[in-house]
């Protein structure tokens, strides 16, 4: 009877372990997806205790697993690039086509409403990317991806040959931020946004663009800011 009694308390025991670690697991993905939206929309420094109401966790529940604001924000960051790298994935792995793979990717990406180049975000993330090697090897797996996408559809004679993902990247940015439309258009821009940059990007007979072709390495690059060279 007493070998029951410990396997039967062994059980009880490992499911109730098993059940606290989905709980932990709930509850850091709650608060990871909540800092993004608060980050997002009030900037990097609102207010922890807004994070945890969101996340509809308590103070305690939220420090437990993030101590700082500073380890908060490398997981938010490691969140949103693994989240890219998913979704690039699964339009490669699943796509018929070249340009079918990169306009599954841009949609999914927009739906997602997370820009890599002027979000509240970004900043923090540079930083964090120049020190943190697990931030960056996670930024660079998205990039191989993407750029292999916009390469294929390229040599598939369906991308214009003239832009490069960085070009792509910045264009996601601005179709995902906040336009400052009236209240009954403002939800459809977005889209119509993303529609007029999909059919831009497609090979056609159109204008010539000056310069060349912005990079994902140009994206590493330090960010220029309006009116510097005029005050010089």
């Amino acid at each position: 009877m007493a070998a029951t009694g410990e396997t039967a308390t062994g059980t009880l025991g490992g499911t109730e372990s098993g059940a606290l670690r989905a709980d932990a697991r709930r509850n850091r993905e709650r608060i990871v997806t909540a800092a993004r939206e608060v980050f997002m929309t009030q900037g990097v420094d609102a207010p922890m205790d807004e994070v945890a109401r969101r996340a509809r966790v308590g103070k305690g529940t939220l420090y437990r697993r993030f101590p700082d604001r500073d380890v908060l924000l490398e997981a938010v960051a490691l969140d949103i690039y693994e989240r890219l790298t998913a979704m690039a994935r699964q339009a490669v792995e699943e796509g018929t086509s070249a340009w079918g793979t990169l306009d599954r990717f841009l949609r999914e990406w927009a739906a997602f409403r997370f820009g890599l180049a002027n979000s509240p975000l970004c900043h923090p993330m540079r930083d964090a990317l120049r020190v943190n090697r697990r931030l960056r090897d996670a930024r660079d797996v998205w990039l191989g991806l993407f750029e292999r996408m916009v390469t294929d559809a390229q040599e598939a004679g369906v991308l214009r040959r003239d832009v490069g993902c960085g070009d792509i990247v910045l264009f996601m940015d601005r179709i995902v931020q906040e336009t400052g439309a009236p209240a009954d258009v403002a939800d459809t821009v977005p889209a119509r946004l993303l529609e007029l940059v999909l059919d831009a990007l497609r090979v056609q007979p159109g204008s010539v663009l000056p310069g060349r072709a912005i990079t994902g390495a140009d994206l590493n690059r330090p960010v220029s800011v309006p009116g510097a060279h005029a005050s010089r």
